[in-house]
């Protein structure tokens, strides 16, 4: 059985000695080596965002600072609000927070009374009062896919349930 008399050379933390480790100051853990075999250093790793310790994030922090500070400098606004300008000019809309799109809230309550607040794909009443984040709360399905060529018209979007809405592409078939 492996005994914990090493650290790692790179993260200090302790590992397990097996019959092909290195020799206290060079043994290092898998996740600190990258996938040819060499040492890896921060920032370097599988995950598409870099590596995830406290130094490499505060180092990616700062190199995000920097360039907003000098694109602000260059063009006189933030990088993110010359995107969303840019978004709303190709698309007509501003985006929101998830990057998904937006309906109004006045023409989604007029599809739910129009719908008669009940779920097209179950039959069964939504609930309109309780939790919005409930299985049973009102959501717009897009009855062709966006993906599919399908739009954002009313004549697209009928009320289902979220649970039900969730489940479409796998237990209901296109109408």
């Amino acid at each position: 059985m492996p005994s914990m008399t090493l650290t790692c050379h790179l993260c200090d933390l302790p590992m397990h000695k097996g019959k092909a480790s290195k020799p206290q100051g060079e043994a290092a853990h898998n996740r600190c080596r990258t996938s040819s075999g060499g040492l890896r250093t921060h920032g370097e790793s599988g995950y598409r965002g870099g590596c995830r310790c406290a130094a490499c994030k505060a180092g990616q922090a700062a190199k995000m600072r920097a360039y907003a500070d000098s694109y602000r400098m260059k063009n006189g606004i933030n990088p993110t609000t010359a995107y969303r300008r840019a978004f709303r000019e190709a698309n007509g809309y501003w985006p929101n927070s998830r990057g998904s799109d937006w309906i109004h809230p006045k023409l989604r309550r007029e599809l739910y009374e129009r719908d008669g607040w009940l779920c097209y794909l179950c039959e069964l009443p939504v609930d309109r009062l309780g939790d919005p984040n409930g299985n049973h709360a009102p959501s717009l399905d897009h009855v062709a896919p966006k993906s599919l060529g399908g739009s954002d018209e009313p004549g697209n979007l009928k009320t289902a349930h979220r649970s039900c809405n969730s489940r479409k592409g796998v237990t209901h078939e296109l109408v």
